[in-house]
């Protein structure tokens, strides 16, 4: 089955505690490959522990692209 790909608006507590949590449990199905957050230092460290690309990581919600 192919993975739906995520672009990730927000990196905050309901993301880190809540939704991210079941992502990471359904990862035969889901993959994390863009994030935006308005902090960017916030984004980074995230980025950093999901080991995402940082050239993946927008600070503006409307730059986000279609990976």
């Amino acid at each position: 089955m192919k993975k739906i790909r995520l672009g990730v608006i927000g990196t905050g507590l309901a993301w880190e505690r809540l939704h991210y949590p079941a992502i990471k449990e359904l990862g035969d199905r889901y993959e994390v490959t863009a994030l935006a957050n308005r902090t960017k230092s916030d984004a980074e460290a995230f980025a950093k522990q999901i080991n995402l690309d940082l050239e993946n990581v927008y600070f503006e919600f409307r730059t986000l692209k279609n990976q």
